[in-house]
């Protein structure tokens, strides 16, 4: 049995059974021999991050050779329990194996909002029921299993995780952790980077926004045989937008769903014929190295490369391929405070049948009185309505989206037809999980910006201003039109620069290195990076750095080892400046009155530098 506690996510439920049979053997000191292997057997497993599978440094869980939660939930269900029993024992899981295993399933929260996690990181599910609501027992019992160190009976962050998803409905463990262990209820508003997802998360007063990439190592997503047949766009550049309530309750359900209207996606408009892939199993990743995020101060960026022209299969049959619009744009989001700052440059496809698309957002309409407000249009709540919005428009669950570009923008409600992901018009088969749903339908509203047909330098400039109230819908284009927090400083082929004004913060996704940028305290750098600068004093900057690129190594063929090799980076500052001790510092060079610092990085992890002049 301890044999088949095999490496895989899907086979460590296994380990549950083994510890059970452990106490069939009858002689005492047996027991304890086969259950000392049994502990250190699972506290390895657990503990190693650089495999191809498992859980990785940033908590992800990997398997098919990406990010895929779904997998994660057998280990996630099931390892709790064997924690908690040996916790407080001589036999107790190791500290490495418990903290990495606790990383990564404290991690589900931090894609889920409240327990839904998303069209992103669903794999072969899209929009079909994928939660953390069975957890909640395993989140007690990693709270009672204490920390890793050993040191508390109760872990604390646990605990705290707990609180904020079950704790109003459970009185008993309340009282535990909160009256008699003053443990408090989390906060997670902020910016989380999940570098081997492509994935970042930007939270705010009870909301998510979950934004979503790919790249040459991370799969945009896995369109399965008889699953997901039509799941090419859910990871180019998306931004899904929900409130407290999930999935369902924030607009996004299969019945009706237009498989190429994922909300902030750049797409090439698709008939459902042309939008299913030929092969059976596809998991595309591009040729491109550059997708990543950056946090600082509770705020983020996000930068891709989408480039659909050619890339690699990452299950299945390891073929290169690629789509024939050869769909590729530069695409960023800058997250700050309560707004989301997105940029698209670079926009291009060959296609001369089928229009080129940025998609603002795509919400059914649970009740077909909730209004899309435009500039104009006003009001609109016909069930069947397509004209342009002129520059905002604010969807029927209060997301407010505000055109800063020349684009031609569109909004829609309609009753859309459309088919179940779970069937495949190229074979007429259905998936028996899709119970024989082949179409569906359902009422829906969505906005878009239409770049035309084959474009070859498109672009786009629009702000997000998540889940407003009511009461601001009717001044909304003009707060917005006044709204002075932020300046777009860039939006080209090189760099696309913001700055922030309540920070003070400098936001740089660099993708052209060979360009100087010339732009406050930054001159130069050596690779494409994303950059934070803010001005803390007169003579200080705090300045985060991350070099995306995860470089996995080659085994042969479009396969890897899927594992972050160290890059370098050297970045260029102008003026002399002292700079504090960092362990991602290989060496600091004064160049004609310039300060270069010559960096490490790896896993797609940020650095900070703290730069003073006296």
């Amino acid at each position: 049995y301890l044999a088949g506690c095999t490496t895989f996510l899907h086979y460590i439920p296994k380990c549950t059974t083994g510890l059970l049979l452990i106490f069939l053997v009858d002689e005492s000191n047996k027991q304890a021999v086969v259950l000392n292997a049994y502990s250190n057997y699972i506290g390895i497993t657990l503990g190693q991050q650089n495999q191809e599978w498992g859980f990785k440094i940033d908590g992800t869980s990997w398997h098919h050779n990406g990010h895929y939660p779904a997998y994660g939930m057998g280990a996630f269900r099931n390892v709790p329990r064997i924690i908690q029993t040996l916790s407080g024992t001589n036999f107790r899981i190791s500290e490495k194996g418990h903290a990495n295993f606790k990383n990564a399933f404290l991690t589900t929260r931090e894609y889920s909002q409240k327990f839904d996690y998303g069209f992103g990181n669903a794999g072969r599910h899209p929009l079909d029921g994928n939660d953390i609501k069975s957890l909640k027992t395993p989140y007690l019992q990693m709270a009672y299993s204490g920390n890793p160190e050993g040191t508390e009976k109760i872990d604390k962050e646990v605990a705290s995780a707990y609180l904020r998803l079950w704790g109003k409905s459970d009185a008993l463990n309340r009282e535990t952790f909160a009256k008699l262990n003053n443990i408090k209820e989390e906060n997670l508003d902020g910016y989380k980077s999940l570098p081997y997802a492509a994935t970042a998360i930007h939270r705010r007063n009870d909301w998510a926004a979950i934004i979503k990439g790919y790249s040459k190592y991370v799969w945009a997503s896995e369109i399965y045989v008889g699953s997901n047949r039509y799941g090419r766009y859910p990871a180019n550049g998306t931004i899904q937008l929900l409130n407290e309530k999930g999935e369902a309750r924030s607009g996004f359900k299969q019945n009706g769903w237009d498989w190429n209207r994922y909300p902030g996606a750049t797409i090439i408009y698709l008939p459902f014929s042309d939008l299913e892939p030929n092969t059976p199993l596809l998991m595309y990743r591009s040729s491109e190295t550059f997708a990543g995020s950056l946090e600082q101060n509770g705020n983020g960026v996000f930068g891709m490369i989408l480039n659909e022209s050619k890339g690699s299969n990452a299950d299945g049959n390891e073929v290169n391929v690629g789509f024939p619009g050869k769909l590729k744009a530069k695409k960023s989001i800058f997250s700050f405070g309560e707004k989301l700052i997105c940029i698209g440059t670079n926009i291009s496809s060959v296609d001369p049948k089928n229009p080129t698309q940025t998609n603002l957002f795509q919400t059914a309409l649970n009740n077909s009185n909730n209004p899309t407000y435009a500039q104009k249009g006003g009001s609109i709540s016909k069930s069947s309505y397509e004209k342009e919005c002129g520059n905002f428009v604010i969807d029927p669950y209060g997301n407010g989206y505000y055109i800063l570009s020349n684009s031609k923008t569109i909004t829609a409600r309609k009753e859309q037809n459309s088919y179940h992901n779970k069937y495949s018009i190229k074979t007429g088969k259905m998936d028996p999980k899709g119970k024989g749903q082949k179409e569906t339908k359902g009422k829906f509203a969505s906005a878009w910006i239409d770049h035309g047909k084959s474009p070859s330098n498109a672009s786009y400039q629009y702000v997000i201003y998540p889940f407003m109230k009511k009461e601001e819908f009717k001044k909304f284009g003009k707060k917005a039109k006044k709204d002075k927090s932020y300046n777009i400083l860039q939006a080209n082929v090189n760099a696309h620069i913001v700055h922030d004004k309540p920070t003070n913060t400098n936001a740089f996704v660099i993708f052209n290195a060979s360009e100087p940028i010339q732009l406050g305290i930054l001159t130069k750098v050596s690779q494409p990076a994303i950059i934070m600068s803010e001005k803390e004093s007169s003579n200080s900057y705090k300045v985060s750095i991350v070099q995306p690129d995860l470089n996995f190594e080659a085994i042969k063929s479009n396969r890897y080892i899927n594992n972050s090799r160290p890059v370098s980076l050297k970045i260029t500052f102008k003026g002399n400046w002292t700079i504090k001790n960092n362990p991602d510092i290989e060496k600091i060079t004064n160049e004609n009155g310039n300060t270069c610092v010559e960096m490490i990085f790896q896993h797609g992890f940020k650095s900070i530098l703290h730069l003073e002049t006296e």
